[in-house]
Order: structure tokens, then C-alpha cells, then sequence
């Protein structure tokens, strides 16, 4: 029974030492997270935008955008372009709740048809 105990005791931080885990970390993955982390967008948060035009022509999209900040001023520096193959999207706002997108909206339905409240991300406003 003595001899039992005492191999048990000897190897008993042998044993507890085996069970650690150690981590090594690669300088590549560190650098990849690194990089990733950087170039999250901070600054843009879920809401929603109204969706004026969608087409594969560039100048025609353009063209609306001018025409839309000329009528509509309050939207100069929220018109945004997008190109989403093989479309080119006109997107307008930077809405936190839907409600205050469908408000603008129905403004908006005036001059354009067949437009609509999009989910996307947008910016936060500088502080």
C-alpha cells in the first residue's frame, strides 16, 4: 500500500503538468486578426435606406442621382451608389427605424415609382 502512495505522490505533478494546455501563437494569425480588427467598420450600424433606382446602365444612374439630390437637397451626402452585379442601386438615408424611413418614403413616391424601404448597413453620424 506504501509503495502505491508513493508512486501515486511522485507522479502526481507529472500527471497534473500533462493535463495544460499551451497555446502557441502564430506571428501570421496574430497579424491576419490584427488586420481583420483594423478594418472592421466601426462607424456603420443595421437600419435602412429607401431604394430609388436599380439598373445596369451607370449613366442612367447618374443621371437619377443628380436629379434626386436637385429636387431633394436634404439628401446631399446620404445618396449613396451601389453597384451589386450586374445592377447599379440608388440608395438614399441612413435610417435607425423603419418608420422614419417609410416617413421620407412617402415623399419620395411623388416623383419616383416603385420605390421601397431597403435593410442595410448605415452610417453613424460624426460626433
Amino acid at each position: 500500500m506504501l509503495r502505491y502512495c508513493f508512486i501515486i505522490l511522485f507522479y502526481l505533478p507529472y500527471l497534473l503538468s500533462a493535463q495544460q494546455i499551451r497555446f502557441h501563437e502564430s506571428p501570421g494569425l496574430k497579424l491576419a486578426l490584427e488586420q481583420k480588427i483594423s478594418s472592421t467598420d466601426s462607424t456603420s450600424i443595421d437600419g435602412f435606406r429607401i431604394q430609388i433606382f436599380s439598373g445596369n446602365n451607370r449613366q442612367n444612374a447618374d443621371k437619377i442621382q443628380e436629379e434626386l439630390i436637385a429636387e431633394f437637397p436634404e439628401f446631399l451626402g446620404r445618396t449613396y451608389l451601389k453597384y451589386q452585379a450586374p445592377n447599379y442601386k440608388i440608395r438614399v438615408g441612413n435610417y435607425y427605424q423603419e418608420i422614419d424611413a417609410q416617413r421620407d418614403l412617402k415623399n419620395l413616391e411623388k416623383k419616383y415609382e416603385g420605390i421601397f424601404v431597403v435593410r442595410e448597413q448605415i452610417r453613424l453620424p460624426k460626433r
